[in-house]
């Protein structure tokens, strides 16, 4: 490995990581994907989709990290070997001069840590190491799931979202579950149409707010420059939420964009692998368990419109001129929000310079994570959840977009995936 400084260095040291992969990088290398595998026996047909991808002038590498807590069942042990043999052996046969493939082994995981946010830890923390020997801070960590497809123009798009804005931290990659065919029974496409459309709603209604760091935060669908993953501190090592957790890290500190331009296409499949999330969601409308996808009622994120309405206007404000302010605000968001508001906003008044930085800080500050935490809170006090067509509809004609009451839950989600496509 090289001997000179390099942008990693310090964070590599502090985490302890060590090659595994034994081979050095390609001097072109741009894009390396990092995909966490846990009895996967469909990760060929990723791998598959990704060499299939229209060539950039830069290197491709992809890392697939096949997974597996202490006291695995044994079956799903010999299915991960399994896996581990294909992959090895179909990156030997589509080895070439822009694509490398390469699987590590990572079984007897601590039962405690063990788990998606690991996994997509150990293989960025990998793809930091090779980008750090070649001292390319620029390169661009991709993150992608072991059951998803993308775009044939997927890394040329990437490429071109990076090359146009230099200044880009991240990005979020247009995706769309499929919505049918015959690999799942109808109920389970019939799930993901709604937990797509509420996934889709609820961006459109926090972006209506005026919030401005609203991205869809999926571990398949995104992608970091290495630096930023170093300056961040990594991946988190949570079982589910991984994702979202490590993507309010990255987005609050701008320069975050969307490509709409490419599609990455997650696998709507049922899961129990963990808690919450889309599979875990699926899993419990096609066990009947639910009958129908609910959501946020749409007048509760009103009062965020009022709040986020010219918040540069709290800087420079005495802790009086503060309060006086703060009885302004709607209720219910004195009531989440409690004294802590005031002091919050104090404190950043005092660490801001300018009406920017106050708003910069404020942002982050009451991010998404707290955006979330105020719904379910008005959730339990003042609004009772819908359904999700129910939303969606009054949504769109509450903002001008039309009448909607005829349309299927099919349509709605295909008018919300147009209307992000275009970047609203």
């Amino acid at each position: 490995m090289k001997k000179e400084i390099s942008f990693g260095d310090q964070y590599l040291s502090k985490y302890f990581v060590q090659d595994k992969i034994g081979i050095d990088p390609k001097e072109n290398l741009r894009f390396i994907v990092v995909i966490p595998c846990f009895n996967e026996p469909g990760i060929i047909r990723t791998l598959q989709s990704l060499w299939s991808c229209e060539k950039t002038d830069s290197a491709v590498e992809v890392i697939v990290v096949v997974n597996s807590p202490e006291n695995t069942d044994p079956e799903i042990l010999a299915n991960n070997k399994i896996s581990i043999k294909e992959i090895n052996k179909w990156a030997k046969q589509h080895e070439t001069r822009w694509f490398d493939c390469f699987v590590l082994d990572e079984y007897g995981l601590p039962l405690h840590e063990a788990g998606p946010g690991l996994a997509r830890k150990i293989g960025m923390d990998q793809a930091v190491l090779r980008f750090s020997h070649l001292n390319r801070p620029d390169g661009i960590i991709v993150s992608l799931d072991a059951d998803t497809l993308c775009s044939d123009n997927y890394f040329r798009e990437i490429d071109k979202c990076f090359e146009l804005y230099p200044d880009t931290r991240g990005c979020s990659v247009y995706f769309e579950h499929p919505l049918e065919g015959e690999e799942f029974p109808e109920i389970v496409y019939k799930a993901i149409a709604e937990y797509e459309l509420h996934m889709r709603y609820y961006i459109s209604a926090v972006r209506h707010t005026g919030f401005p760091h609203a991205y869809h935060t999926i571990g398949s669908c995104f992608c970091v420059t290495a630096e930023t993953y170093v300056d961040q501190g990594g991946m988190n090592k949570r079982k589910a939420g991984e994702d979202f957790y490590f993507l309010q890290k990255i987005i609050p500190l701008g320069n975050y964009r969307e490509i709409n331009s490419a599609c990455v296409y997650p696998s709507p499949r049922p899961s129990d692998r963990v808690p919450f999330g889309t599979g875990a969601v699926i899993r419990k409308y096609a066990d009947g368990k639910i009958s129908g996808i609910e959501t946020f009622h749409p007048e509760s994120f009103s009062p965020l419109r009022e709040l986020f309405r010219d918040p540069d206007k709290w800087f420079g404000m005495s802790s009086s001129e503060i309060s006086s302010q703060y009885n302004k605000l709607p209720s219910i968001i004195k009531e989440f929000s409690g004294s802590e508001f005031k002091i919050k906003v104090k404190e950043i008044n005092d660490n801001s310079s300018s009406p920017a930085t106050f708003t910069r800080r404020f942002y982050q500050w009451f991010n998404m994570f707290r955006i979330l935490k105020y719904l379910n809170f008005a959730h339990k006090k003042h609004f009772a959840r819908v359904p999700v067509r129910f939303a969606a509809i009054e949504f769109l004609e509450n903002t001008g977009h039309g009448s909607f009451e005829k349309m299927s839950t099919f349509e709605l989600l295909e008018y919300f995936r147009e209307v992000q496509k275009a970047g609203e």
